[in-house]
């Protein structure tokens, strides 16, 4: 099986109607990444997997479009059928435990169900097929573009970030960029947050990348448009980023 890419929600800051937010689920031969667990992405991941099958999470940040089926998976591993499987690794910055766990009940070791890993920059990871690196991206909470290799593919995705030149030089020569493209219009007031599709389209070009996925797209944005550009910066193949779309990685 080669590396692909399968999105489990692509919606920017809020759901748009029959649509989830931030995730993706990363699967090779023998091993499945759920990348971020934003609302809706659970109900995505059981239509392609069993949640058993899942190898570990990681966390980009804990903004709540990012993370909030979290919540729902610990009750399936709690209470239903992931009940007896063993703990799940759960990749994160160091103040996540405290955070969520402090959502449901002040628990950071979720009765044992979970097993929190500490995202940082140094940080190289081998997880199955995968090796894993990470990069801080320019976001006002902590946050964490993840880069993962396996078959020698790789798979560079920027999480929320303003443009950045340390995410670009991280991308470089990447097989796919996901990378997040909220607005049509850019500004100094979300410099610090998040990208346009042209800044995405600029960094997917500075970076020499095969294939650009757009995600994370306002929803009410018309995703033509945000193709049209990032066309205007970067000449490669073009995705959008929608719920259960698969991405060969090549």
């Amino acid at each position: 099986m080669p590396f692909e890419v399968i999105v489990l929600g692509g919606s920017g800051t809020f759901p748009a109607p029959g649509a989830a937010c931030s995730g993706y689920l990363f699967r090779s031969a023998s091993t499945n990444l759920w990348i971020d667990t934003g609302p809706g992405t659970f109900a995505n991941l059981q239509r392609h997997i069993d949640p058993a099958e899942v190898d570990a999470i990681l966390l980009s940040h804990l903004h709540v479009d990012h993370c909030t089926d979290f919540f729902p998976y610990t009750y399936w591993k709690r209470f239903g059928p992931g009940k007896g499987l063993p703990p799940m690794d759960v990749y994160a910055h160091a103040g996540a435990p405290g955070l969520l766990g402090h959502l449901t009940g002040g628990d950071p070791t979720f009765e044992g169900h979970v097993n929190f890993k500490e995202i940082t920059p140094t940080l190289i990871e081998t997880i199955g097929d995968f090796e894993l690196r990470f990069c801080r991206t320019r976001h006002p909470v902590e946050t964490y573009a993840i880069r993962a290799l396996a078959n020698a593919q790789t798979v560079v995705y920027t999480a929320d970030t303003g443009p950045s030149r340390p995410v670009t030089d991280f991308a470089w020569g990447a097989n796919l960029l996901i990378a997040e493209a909220s607005f049509q219009q850019s500004s100094k007031e979300t410099a610090d947050l998040h990208m346009s599709a042209q800044e995405a389209g600029q960094m997917a070009a500075q970076a020499q990348v095969t294939q650009l996925a757009l995600t994370h797209l306002v929803p009410g944005l018309d995703p033509n448009v945000s193709i049209e550009q990032a066309q205007r910066e970067y000449r490669g193949e073009i995705h959008v980023a929608c719920d259960n779309l698969r991405l060969l990685v090549y």
